[in-house]
């Protein structure tokens, strides 16, 4: 992605959040002088628009949230993999977004992003989140990566999620963290590369499958 268009992505994403869909005159002009600043010419008409059309989309679109810990890695993963799916497809009525139970700032690690490239994706849009009742509230799906983290929701969210293999497999089972699958991670490299490298095109391999039963539901 172009590092203007990008730019611009992010700020018109950040004004999606911070106004929850609802902005007012202030809010407005200040978005006008953010596009401004980042030396972006854009007709206020069309942009105006444009965020009408997109809040529509949103707000009718079906919500998908993946959660696992870092959100640096697993439902980072998932999240691109499906954005990328749905593209392919041209489907236009699903958002979907991913967050992390703890989200210690930190960034993904080179080949998760290396993977993710090789299979055409990128994820220089992606913006660690820390989950929020607010995330559980707004998604109609959310998809965990581990057990653990579905337990986690049901605790403190009082909100049934489900496991990424139950859709896109059918099994019962949780899609391992590198300390979850390999003990030595801090010392072994290669083993730890190798998770990545299996982790990635397992969530990649099995989107597909993944959507064709979320949208049975």
């Amino acid at each position: 992605m172009h590092q203007k268009s990008f730019k611009v992505f992010e700020i018109i994403e950040n004004f999606f959040e911070k106004t929850n869909l609802r902005w007012g005159h202030e809010d407005w002009l200040s978005l006008l002088s953010k596009m401004e600043k980042a030396g972006v010419s854009i007709d206020p008409d069309q942009l105006g628009q444009m965020l009408e059309r997109e809040r529509e989309r949103r707000q009718n679109a079906t919500k998908v949230l993946f959660v696992c810990t870092g959100n640096i890695f697993r439902s980072m993963s998932a999240e691109f993999c499906l954005k990328d799916h749905l593209k392919r497809k041209g489907v236009s009525n699903m958002v979907v977004n991913s967050a992390g139970i703890i989200a210690a700032p930190e960034y993904p690690n080179p080949k998760t992003i290396d993977m993710l490239n090789g299979f055409g994706i990128s994820v220089k849009e992606h913006k660690q989140e820390k989950l929020t009742r607010e995330h559980v509230d707004n998604h109609h799906h959310v998809i965990t990566m581990g057990q653990n983290h579905k337990n986690y929701i049901k605790k403190y969210y009082g909100k049934d999620a489900v496991l990424f293999n139950e859709l896109a497999i059918g099994e019962s089972t949780s899609v391992l963290d590198i300390p979850e699958a390999v003990q030595d991670y801090k010392t072994n490299k290669q083993c730890f590369d190798a998770h990545i490298e299996k982790t990635v095109r397992h969530i990649h391999q099995n989107t597909s499958n993944l959507y064709n039963n979320l949208v049975k539901e």
